[in-house]
């Protein structure tokens, strides 16, 4: 086998196994929705917020620190693994005796006196994704795709099977008077607490060779620290201006508002599942093709072809509404009317994945950096003006709002700097138009059908007009 097919097939495997997980806990949202009441589902909603965003905090960035030091020809990998792997140790243990030393203090601020469960079941599942992020690196630079996938989707598995138990099996046969091992009858967020605990668990357990080998070196650990640190910073600003609005909104308006809010932007999940799918797909080729002399030409054609890609999925979500919505329950389609700004709000996100490709593209990583922390604080800003004066669209507001500006942004740098001709007329011409099909779609009381005949010619009016450009794609690719 190829070095290139062998680099290929094992792209695919990490990239599968990370689909396929984000997919399979997406699944369960009508579980999770029709089950618990909104004020646990928006308990739910802020705690894997405040777990997402400690999770990039708590790493340093040294899983890539790792991953670019190790791959240097004069690095001693088991050396540096031990020394990072350690440190994450060291420094995890720190944070779980900080945390229940001031445990009263944080429970506090966070509103869970009565449940201080909560607090100790995220603080084992943040452990346990800490524990093993070296390990999982060293399992990517050894090319070890195959153990990597197993071991990842072995707790995927165990994550949902455990979830299926306790919302589908045990309620089932606790109605048949039959006596179930922990469960008492009434549906608790702390279920999926429990269900992620034990896949966090089996994750630290398939590692404890790897955790022998730690040690622990302040001398040693610097130069990764120093690499790693603004790693962590913009990855910080990234997953922040993507989960904090959850955070805010249970701190302003309340657990309900939060549940509700978090269940709606499920729907807007099937639009990042589809950015998912085109990063995978596309961004190797991009990379891969950066030095031809072509190169900028494939890029703006490729941006045409995601365009098309976004709006069509963007419209068909809205077309399809009357059924999609039932994805999640009925006590939450009361808020469908945020869903529009969310779905466009994606769209954006999107073409932000593909434009801000130009600062890597010419080693202006910094402008990277810059982007997430405006975004950010953006999202922070309007978030707080807006929630206390229009409720929860006003979080969809923010989020549309931040996405928007840092894509012009990215535009207007990138232009300067790395120059791609894009088609900026026709490519606006056709997203205004599937925005405002999606809004109408939306908002609108219209039958199903009609909508998805309006659907359908506007996805043939698109393939009409934009034809060339997939054949010119496939023909290149």
């Amino acid at each position: 086998m190829s070095t290139a097919k062998k680099l290929l097939g094992q792209t695919a495997i990490y990239g599968l196994s990370s689909i396929l997980g984000r997919f399979s806990y997406f699944l369960l949202t009508p579980l999770h929705t029709k089950f618990l009441p909104e004020e646990l589902y928006g308990t739910n909603a802020y705690i894997y917020a405040a777990i997402g965003i400690l999770t990039v905090v708590l790493t340093f960035g040294l899983e890539t620190a790792f991953f670019r030091h190790a791959s240097k020809s004069e690095a001693d990998p088991n050396k540096l693994f031990s020394v990072a792997h350690g440190f994450l140790l060291a420094t995890t243990l720190l944070f779980v005796f900080l945390v229940l030393v001031f445990r009263h203090a944080i429970l506090s601020w966070m509103g869970y006196v009565e449940q201080p469960q909560y607090l100790y079941m995220a603080l084992g599942i943040l452990s346990g994704e800490l524990m093993v992020a070296v390990p999982f690196a060293k399992l990517r630079l050894d090319m070890r795709a195959l153990k990597f996938a197993f071991i990842r989707l072995t707790g995927i598995g165990i994550n949902i099977l455990t979830n299926l138990y306790f919302f589908l099996l045990a309620p089932l046969l606790h109605g048949k008077g039959v006596n179930v091992p922990f469960f008492n009858g009434e549906h608790n967020v702390e279920m999926i607490f429990i269900a992620n605990l034990l896949s966090s668990i089996w994750l630290v357990l398939m590692f404890i060779p790897a955790h022998k080998k730690a040690s622990f070196s302040l001398s040693e650990i610097k130069p990764l620290m120093i690499y790693g640190f603004p790693l962590m910073l913009a990855g910080l600003a990234g997953v922040t201006n993507e989960l904090i609005d959850r955070m805010i909104i249970r701190h302003v308006l309340g657990d309900f508002d939060n549940g509700v809010y978090a269940a709606v932007i499920k729907l807007a999940m099937f639009m990042t599942l589809a950015i998912q799918a085109y990063r995978y797909a596309i961004e190797p080729f991009i990379f891969s093709n950066s030095e031809t002399k072509d190169a900028k030409a494939q890029y703006a054609r490729i941006f045409d072809v995601l365009v098309l890609f976004l709006v069509v999925a963007m419209t068909g979500i809205a077309a399809g509404l009357d059924v999609i919505k039932f994805f999640i329950d009925a006590k939450y389609h009361h808020a469908i009317n945020i869903l529009p700004y969310l779905l466009v709000s994606q769209l954006i996100f999107g073409l932000i994945m593909h434009v801000a490709l130009w600062y890597k593209l010419s080693d202006s990583t910094r402008f990277g950096m810059y982007l997430s922390f405006i975004g950010a604080a953006i999202t922070i800003s309007l978030n707080l003006i807006l929630l206390p004066r229009i409720g929860i669209i006003g979080a969809a507001w923010a989020n549309l709002g931040s996405h928007l500006i840092m894509l012009s942004l990215s535009l207007y740098w990138g232009q300067r700097r790395y120059f791609v001709p894009y088609r900026f007329f026709v490519n606006g011409v056709i997203i205004f138009l599937a925005v405002f099909v999606t809004f109408a779609f939306c908002l609108i009381d219209i039958h199903m059908s009609i909508k998805l005949i309006v659907w359908l010619v506007f996805v043939a009016a698109l393939a009409y007009r934009e034809k060339h450009l997939v054949k010119r794609i496939i023909s290149n690719g």
